[in-house]
């Protein structure tokens, strides 16, 4: 199963939901990789064929109107979830198979336009490989 890491920096002005890099699967909602905001925790999901969507959330709340730099990685294994830097999560799947198929990636929403973020986005970038936590804190010091 392929690697991935898909990074941003967030600026929310709400604490509402709002979704800020979602891969869909044709347009759908929740039916590859997400990284959103609920309420002011930060959140990464991603869609497995057996286990189906797994998420993890962020301890602590990030601050409104600032930036923050938030990246979530899946090395076929384990599922990370970092703010600024810090390791926020981590949980280890049964399957390394992420569900795959043709579809738009979506910047600032969930699906098809809910969950708009109710703030700004920058650096936003998507890799074939897992970032490292090293890679990761150098990445947020930017």
């Amino acid at each position: 199963s392929p690697a991935l890491s898909v990074e941003c920096w967030v600026k929310t002005a709400s604490d509402f939901t709002g979704g800020m890099v979602e891969k869909t699967i044709a347009g759908a909602v929740n039916t590859h990789y997400q990284l959103y905001l609920s309420n002011t925790a930060v959140v990464f999901g991603i869609v497995h064929t057996v286990s189906g969507i797994i998420t993890i959330s962020s301890d602590a709340g990030v601050s409104l109107n600032q930036w923050h730099h938030c990246v979530g990685t899946w090395d076929g294994t384990t599922q990370k979830l970092y703010v600024d830097g810090v390791l926020q999560a981590a949980t280890s799947v049964d399957t390394n198979v992420l569900v795959t198929g043709d579809g738009v990636t979506l910047f600032g929403i969930l699906g098809s336009s809910i969950f708009d973020l109710a703030g700004s986005l920058q650096h936003i970038a998507i890799y074939g490989s897992a970032l490292s936590a090293a890679r990761v804190r150098a990445h947020s010091l930017l």
